[in-house]
């Protein structure tokens, strides 16, 4: 996978796209036109989870470096090591990896 568009991404309610996700330099990322059955309240709610997903990923590389002494120790099972885990997954899935 290429590397994504640069953060900080902006949810934004505009026109016909009533929900758009811009980078810092107001490209359109990706948008939902008012023409589908789903509610407003949950397209804007998306919109904002998409629009945090570079702010997640630095934060969730962030989390998993501290845990980093967790994930290494394979026969530990506590919650930092199965958080370890689960951080390095959602890494890699965002990733395209």
């Amino acid at each position: 996978m290429n590397k994504h568009t640069p953060g900080p991404w902006q949810a934004k309610q505009n026109g016909f796209y009533r929900v758009a996700v811009v980078d810092r330099d107001g490209n359109y990322l990706t948008y939902k036109a008012g023409t589908d059955r789903m509610p407003d309240t949950e397209r804007e709610a998306n919109a904002s989870l998409i629009a945090a997903a570079p702010d997640l990923l630095g934060a969730l590389e962030q989390a998993l470096d501290a845990l980093a002494h967790c994930k290494a120790d394979t026969g530990y099972s506590s919650t930092q090591h199965r958080a370890a885990i689960a951080a390095s997954k959602a890494i890699n899935k965002a990733k395209g990896l």
